[in-house]
């Protein structure tokens, strides 16, 4: 039986108020823990006076006088815990309460406001249960205060008066928050479907501005259409904006999502003129500064390789599109630089030395000296594409000498390293023959 009193006993030595309140305690827990206290409590007011323990004779009553106090402040400790708990939570939902009932009570026949206050009534929805839940646990606690005679003050208890009454007035603002939105709801509705038609024939204005003046003018300066894309794509990202609005109108208002195909049409015909006139404005770009540079510094190479790839692009753009005349404009100058590159390539032939310049300029009818610059705008001026065939031969025989010249270089370094096997003659010890070159001969 004296075993029946050993948790109490361990309990009372180990009880701290403030380790305890320092915990996280639901209302659960501490009916449960109340309840355990008040279960001891009993069992300590009916101990009998002495204690059988085996052969032994324990007396409780020193037991039973040290351990109700002990159990007791205990359990005056965990009432004034939940007391201030209930005091806590009560003053904490009725500033909810109060809060969503004036978000309810805001309400506007504007869309952009009906449709936050819409989202608003729909968040309050789902956090509806939640406060039901954490009214209810307030009740409970209530009721155990009620129960374990505790004595509420008089201003904890007009807070749980005015929880009361706010509560009522939550759920009549809720039912009148959900009347609104159901008599705005098919007006709203149309005035999404009115405002996604307005802007779907701005749309179609924009996409008509795109296919006249200076976005169809293959003579304008492509800076200053790319100037007029600038300000056409903040109307579109303008636009875009506004779409996605709407649909988010329409995701709220539960009704189906409108497809913007105006807008992607918008949008790809954009992304196609701002290439477009791009590519324009960089191939300009780039031709001057082939025309203008240095001809002797340039990478004819690299404009080969360059000019092909416009001339691809430039293609599939007029298989597209092939009325353009922007894009025929962009392709004639390819083609223009593309007709000119065999001859270009020639005169960048990197075995062309001072002699075969003045040679190529005496073709030309032109003066020459060492150290002489000229752009491939200078050649074009003395009529280059005339002398095709001077420059080719030119070019050829400066490769042939170039080879010629290296050819030393490259027999003396293939050689250097070439180790020869040498034989006695005969048996002879101060004659010797070369061995056999088969295998020198074929790694030539």
């Amino acid at each position: 039986m004296v075993e029946a009193f050993r948790n109490i006993y361990v309990f009372s030595g180990k009880w701290n108020i403030e380790e305890y309140a320092k915990k996280r305690h639901t209302v659960e827990s501490l009916q449960q823990d109340m309840l355990q206290l008040a279960s001891w409590l009993k069992e300590l007011e009916d101990m009998k006076p002495f204690q059988p323990h085996g052969v032994l004779q324990v007396e409780g009553k020193k037991l039973k006088q040290r351990l109700i106090p002990e159990i007791q402040k205990a359990l005056d400790d965990m009432k004034q815990i939940l007391l201030e708990s209930f005091k806590e939570r009560c003053t904490g939902i009725l500033a909810v309460y109060v809060q969503k009932i004036k978000m309810l009570e805001e309400k506007s026949g504007h869309l952009r406001e009906f449709a936050t206050y819409v989202e608003r009534l729909n968040e309050i929805r789902d956090q509806s249960s939640l406060l039901s839940k954490h009214s209810l646990d307030i009740e409970t606690m209530y009721t155990l205060l009620t129960q374990y005679e505790v004595r509420i003050p008089t201003e904890d208890q007009v807070v749980l008066d005015d929880l009361h009454r706010v509560q009522k007035e939550f759920v009549d603002a809720a039912d009148s928050a959900s009347a609104h939105v159901d008599e705005k709801m098919v007006p709203m509705k149309r005035t999404v479907d009115m405002k996604i038609a307005k802007l779907n024939e701005e749309l179609l204005q924009q996409m008509q501005v795109l296919e006249q003046g200076v976005y169809t003018n293959p003579e304008e300066k492509p800076s200053v259409v790319l100037e007029e894309l600038e300000k056409v794509k903040k109307v579109l990202d303008e636009v875009q904006v506004k779409a996605a609005t709407y649909t988010s109108y329409q995701k709220l208002f539960g009704v189906p999502e409108y497809e913007y195909r105006t807008l992607a049409q918008m949008s790809k015909k954009f992304e196609e003129k701002l290439k477009l006139w791009s590519m324009l404005d960089l191939w300009l770009e780039k031709t001057q500064q082939w025309r203008l540079d240095d001809f002797l510094k340039l990478d004819v190479e690299e404009i080969n390789n360059e000019v092909n790839r416009y001339f691809k692009d430039a293609s599939m753009m007029t298989k597209a599109r092939p009325t353009d005349t922007v894009i025929r404009k962009l392709k004639t100058s390819v083609e223009e630089m593309k007709k000119v590159m065999p001859i270009m390539l020639e005169l960048g032939n990197p075995a062309l030395k001072a002699r075969h310049w003045e040679q190529i300029f005496k073709k030309l009818n032109q003066p020459w000296y060492p150290g002489k610059t000229f752009t491939f705008d200078d050649l074009i001026l003395y009529n280059i594409s005339e002398y095709k065939g001077a420059i080719n031969d030119i070019s050829a025989s400066a490769s042939g000498e170039y080879g010629l010249e290296n050819s030393p270089v490259k027999i003396s370094t293939a050689w250097t390293d070439v180790q020869f096997v040498v034989n006695t003659y005969r048996e002879q010890k101060d004659l010797f023959v070369l061995g056999g070159i088969d295998d020198i001969r074929s790694e030539e």
